[in-house]
């Protein structure tokens, strides 16, 4: 199935963001890469996992929120998408490995609260927006984003891959951390933000 005809077949709810620019990039260049076992990490909506379950992907989906995964499943239903999920906080209940891991992080660090999701899926992303995001949010983000990348070798089949998008700013923290280079897919120099590549 073709990325734009998705979009608009699936469906959204009070606490789940929508299909955005940033899930539509990510999702386009993810698909990109090869591997038939895929991981969609935080699936909120389910729009990444049921693109590439419909494109012959065995998939397995993960949200710590009950209300994403709910919608995600609803959504998968509704497009005939074969999807195996999990409700998690990252890896905490994922137990599989994996030749492809894609992961949208949120701004900050989810914790699956309720009210705090909610409030945030009604709150437009605009380059100020995410600027002052990323500068309230930038040690809880840190935290989120340590935490990924630290335990994604072990969720990795050999040679595997994973496709996230990180703001430019935290490039450098990330590959520090993993000791790996990041491959840039895909820059959008109005938010700042770029579509990248880290292979295992």
């Amino acid at each position: 199935m073709d990325i734009v005809q998705l979009t608009k077949l699936i469906k959204t709810g009070a606490g789940v963001h929508g299909v955005g620019d940033d899930t539509i990039k990510i999702t386009k260049y993810a698909a990109k890469v090869k591997g038939k076992k895929v991981l969609d990490l935080g699936t909120g909506s389910g729009f990444t996992g049921i693109y590439f379950a419909l494109n012959g992907r065995n998939v397995t989906a993960s949200d710590i929120s009950l209300k994403a995964l709910d919608i995600a499943k609803r959504n998968a239903i509704n497009n005939k998408a074969k999807i195996k999920f999990v409700k998690s906080d990252l890896y905490g209940n994922i137990k599989d490995k994996f030749d492809l891991i894609i992961f949208n992080p949120p701004v900050g660090n989810a914790s699956g609260n309720p009210l705090i999701e909610f409030v945030k899926s009604f709150i437009p992303k605009n380059k100020l927006i995410l600027w002052v995001a990323t500068k309230l949010f930038s040690g809880d983000r840190k935290e989120l984003l340590g935490r990924f990348f630290l335990d994604s070798a072990k969720h990795l089949n050999k040679k595997g891959k994973i496709v996230t998008i990180l703001h430019v700013s935290e490039k450098a923290f990330v590959e520090n951390l993993i000791g790996k280079k990041i491959n840039v897919l895909y820059h959008d120099k109005g938010f700042d933000y770029e579509v990248v590549r880290i292979d295992f």
